[in-house]
């Protein structure tokens, strides 16, 4: 008889050894990349204020001091070429609301009115008054349909103000019913509360010992995190509150010093986004532009404001010559030209 040459299970044992983890390693590391991230976002914070503390006052002085006569030119005539139109517009409303007054005394009403700043000529008071149609009528039978309608818009409107001020608002619905969304919603609100409060006795000067600028931007930041019931926000603060003495730190638990990454690593990137906004304007590195750099920024800006003065220039002369023809013409009706109507031209001064 044969033997059966059956091969042995092995059998595995499902239960692994426990490794001990070590844990001071491991919150050495991940406090050597919250020291990073935190350096990283000084550095990015530091560029932001040069650009707008330093750089940009310097950029503007800097072009004042080169074409202040140019610029001042160019405003006084824009002041001008402004006034003319708005003669203009309010000659051809005046000419449709009082058909029994020439072209002429529209004109000259409409003029002295601007001049003036705001004096209103004689005969056209009733024009300058305020809309008679925005006066109750007492004697209106429709009044009382009116406040209903009123009433019924401000309650409706109060119902979804906070839906409206905050578009990813996800709090309770002024139509929920269920007993457990409102006890949801409820605890979330709680756990808001306390949270809240235990950070401000962190940050609180008499608690900490100081008030440094870290614990200020951190305070408004809880301050406006509260008033949105922003929890996951107020969890990252309350982290990295505990990362705010140096000499405690090393004692922090690792998910705080992990907290506290996650929030710098969203902060730089904020920080990021707007510092590439910023580099694509034309002041960006102004204290490090050389000489040439700077001769020839100022001769493209001084050809530009020339452009600018020839063309405020030939409009200015188009308003001048259809006011002149309005004040001598007969009655007539104000047609839209193109020099008076469609020559929207945009300056752009530095």
């Amino acid at each position: 008889m044969k033997k059966s040459t059956q091969k042995k299970r092995i059998v595995r044992s499902k239960v692994r050894a426990l490794i001990p983890l070590d844990t001071e390693q491991i919150r050495k590391s991940e406090l050597n990349k919250f020291q990073r991230s935190k350096k990283t976002c000084a550095s990015l914070k530091a560029q932001t204020e040069q650009f707008e503390k330093k750089e940009l006052p310097a950029f503007s002085k800097w072009l004042q001091t080169e074409c202040d006569g140019l610029i001042q030119e160019n405003n006084a005539l824009r002041g001008k070429v402004s006034a003319l139109q708005n003669i203009l517009y309010l000659t051809e409303d005046l000419c449709d609301s009082f058909p029994q007054y020439t072209t002429q005394e529209c004109a000259a009403a409409a003029a002295h009115y601007i001049e003036t700043n705001g004096q209103i000529p004689e005969g056209f008071e009733f024009f300058f008054k305020d809309d008679p149609s925005d006066e109750r009528d007492e004697n209106n039978p429709f009044n009382e349909f009116d406040d209903e309608a009123e009433a019924a818009r401000k309650f409706f409107d109060s119902l979804f103000e906070d839906s409206e001020d905050d578009p990813d608002f996800d709090g309770p619905s002024p139509f929920a019913s269920t007993k457990q969304q409102k006890r949801k919603w409820a605890k979330e609100e709680r756990c808001v509360k306390k949270l809240y409060r235990k950070i401000i006795r962190k940050l609180h000067p008499d608690r900490a010992g100081s008030s440094t600028p870290e614990q200020q931007e951190l305070w408004h930041a809880a301050k406006k995190a509260y008033d949105a019931s922003d929890l996951e926000t107020l969890q990252h603060i309350d982290a990295n509150c505990d990362l705010l003495n140096e000499k405690l730190i090393r004692f922090a638990s690792i998910s705080s010093i992990q907290s506290g990454t996650n929030s710098y690593k969203q902060t730089n990137t904020q920080i990021r986004r707007a510092l590439r906004q910023l580099k694509q304007q034309p002041e960006w590195g102004f204290l490090s532009w050389t000489h040439k750099k700077k001769k020839g920024v100022l001769q493209d800006v001084t050809e530009e404001l020339n452009d600018d003065l020839t063309m405020l220039t030939l409009l200015h002369s188009k308003l001048e010559r259809r006011l002149k023809q309005l004040r001598k013409a007969p009655r007539e009706k104000v047609k839209k030209t193109s020099a008076l109507f469609h020559d929207q031209v945009e300056f752009n001064f530095f």
